[in-house]
Formats: structure tokens, C-alpha cells, sequence
């Protein structure tokens, strides 16, 4: 008894220890992840927010990042924890029954080859979720974000709706794709670990004469134990394996390039003492463009606005604003 519950409290403490190491590394990386994406994105030039839409950005640092902080340490952790688990049910059927060892050898092969083929597909269809759950944000963001107004003084609610419809359905298609596939592959997972039990208690039965019954038994119990535990941890490891793909998104924008400074081309610019003596603003064969790589929007324009002048600026929106 005392062995026992020694062996009890021993193991519990050791799962405990396990437990908030584990966690507490998971955590920590996240807040890593978290605060670099977060410094890349307020640190990078204005460019970045030019090419992205603000679903795209919202969508990493919300759902992505819950990923991250929930989804992945917990799949992660059943993972590991059950692939020890099976481990340890492999070396008690092979130490009871060293025959039932026997069918893993063509069962092993299926079931990497199955893992394979999902994961490939999964992936993909992971990414594809996700990419299309950013323009129900940016709808959303950009709907909430000062549209409201414009939107009633138009009477186009009807037609939001129906755009927020259409994207919410293309995203839920991709989504109930993703559910489909893990149907798919946890249905083949039971098939042949049930077809491990089946074969396990054809030998047992066979092999009645020369193995013992209380050994017989527990291999059997065993099997059916493994039954559950493999299939289970071969799932959740490849579902940990699809979740980092959110890890690697996050990464995409904790990788970006910040804005150069400019202190750095050594230009230093001195202003006459007495400026400016006039509000005047002058551009002399003056061009711009958005970004490298594009064309002038203003090549070699001549400009002169005088004190107190009003003006409009037409951005390539079509809005225009007033300064005074």
C-alpha cells in the first residue's frame, strides 16, 4: 500500500513539474512571437500598410495569434504526452506478447504514408482558411471604421450584407473543407487501429497453448488501449504540425523589413536663421511615387501656394481633403 501510494504522489508530482515547464516555455515563446510581430508591424514603413489590407493584419494578430496562445501548446502537449504513452503500451504488449509486435510492420508504413497525405493536403487547405478570413475583417474593420454613415446615407445595407454573406460562405467552405479532411483521416486511423485489435485477438486465440491467459489478457487490454492512444496521437501531432502554420504566418511579419532611417544618409539639412519668413510652399520639377517600383503619380510638376491659400488634395481613392 505504502509502495503504492508513493508511486501515486510520485507520479503526480512529476506530471505537475511537466506541466508548468512546458507551459511556461509555450508561454513564453508566444509572448516572443507576440511582441516581435508587434514591433514589425509599428516599425516598418508605410508601404507594408499600403500593399496589405487591414483584414490581412488584423486576421494575424487576432486568430492567429489565439492559435498560438490556446490552439497549438495543447495539441502540442497530447501530442507528446500520448506518443510517450503509446510507447510505453508497445514495450508492455512486446514484453507480454512478442508476436503482436509483428503487425506493426505493415501498419507502421500505412500509417506514416496516411499522415503524409493528410498533412500535405491540410496544410494547404489550413492556409487557404485563413486567407480567406481576411476580407471578412476588412469588410468588418472597414464597415465599422467610419463607413457606417456613408453606408446608410446611401441606403446600401442590403448590399453589405449580402457582400458579408458572400465572404463569410467563402470562408466557411474552406472551413468545412478542413473539417472534412480530419473526418477523412481520423476515419483511417480507426479502420487500422481497429484491425490491430482484430488481428492481435485472431493470434491470441491461435496462440492460446503456448501464451498464458493472464498474459493473453493483458495484451489484449493493452491492444485496445493502443487502439485509442495511437490513433489519437497521430492525430494531434498532425494537427500541432497544421497549427504551425499560424506560427509561420506570424513569423512572415516578424521578419519585415523596418523603415530605413534617415538619419543615417548623413544629410544634414540647415535652414536659414530667419526661416520660414512666409507661409509660402513652392515645388520646383518636384515627382513622387507611392513606392519604388511604380510610376510617377507626379513627374516634374511646377507648384506655388500662397499664405492662406486654400487647397484640395485628390487622393487615388477619389477623396478629397481641404487644408487650410
Amino acid at each position: 500500500m505504502n509502495i503504492f501510494l508513493s508511486l501515486t504522489l510520485g507520479t503526480l508530482i512529476i506530471a505537475l513539474i511537466r506541466a508548468q515547464v512546458f507551459f511556461h516555455l509555450i508561454l513564453h515563446g508566444s509572448n516572443h512571437f507576440h511582441n516581435s510581430m508587434l514591433s514589425g508591424i509599428l516599425y516598418t514603413s508605410l508601404r507594408f500598410f499600403e500593399s496589405n489590407p487591414s483584414g490581412r493584419i488584423l486576421n494575424r494578430v487576432s486568430k492567429d495569434q489565439q492559435v498560438i496562445d490556446e490552439l497549438l501548446p495543447v495539441t502540442l502537449f497530447d501530442a507528446l504526452q500520448l506518443l510517450l504513452m503509446t510507447l510505453g503500451t508497445l514495450i508492455v504488449i512486446g514484453i507480454v506478447n512478442p508476436w503482436a509486435l509483428l503487425i506493426l510492420i505493415p501498419l507502421l508504413p500505412a500509417f506514416w504514408l496516411y499522415r503524409r497525405f493528410y498533412l500535405r493536403s491540410s496544410r494547404q487547405i489550413k492556409r487557404l482558411e485563413s486567407i480567406t478570413r481576411s476580407p471578412v475583417y476588412a469588410l468588418f474593420s472597414s464597415s465599422l471604421q467610419g463607413g457606417l454613415s456613408t453606408i446608410r446615407a446611401f441606403n446600401v445595407q442590403e448590399d453589405f450584407i449580402r457582400l458579408f454573406i458572400n465572404r463569410i460562405d467563402t470562408n466557411s467552405r474552406a472551413f468545412f473543407i478542413l473539417i472534412a479532411a480530419v473526418r477523412w483521416f481520423g476515419l483511417r486511423l480507426d479502420l487500422m487501429t481497429s484491425l490491430l485489435s482484430l488481428i492481435t485477438s485472431v493470434l491470441t486465440i491461435a496462440l492460446r497453448h503456448r501464451i498464458d491467459p493472464s498474459s493473453a489478457a493483458l495484451s489484449l487490454m493493452y491492444c485496445i488501449n493502443l487502439t485509442m492512444l495511437f490513433q489519437w496521437a497521430v492525430r494531434q501531432s498532425a494537427e500541432a504540425e497544421n497549427y504551425m502554420t499560424s506560427a509561420e504566418r506570424i513569423y512572415e511579419y516578424v521578419q519585415l523589413e523596418p523603415e530605413e532611417n534617415e538619419n543615417n544618409t548623413n544629410l544634414l539639412i540647415q535652414p536659414p536663421d530667419n526661416w520660414p519668413d512666409q507661409g509660402n510652399i513652392e515645388f520646383s520639377q518636384y515627382s513622387m511615387r507611392y513606392r519604388a517600383g511604380l510610376d510617377h503619380v507626379l513627374n516634374n510638376i511646377d507648384l506655388h501656394i500662397e499664405t492662406k491659400e486654400k487647397i484640395g488634395i485628390i487622393g487615388r481613392t477619389g477623396t478629397v481633403h481641404r487644408y487650410d
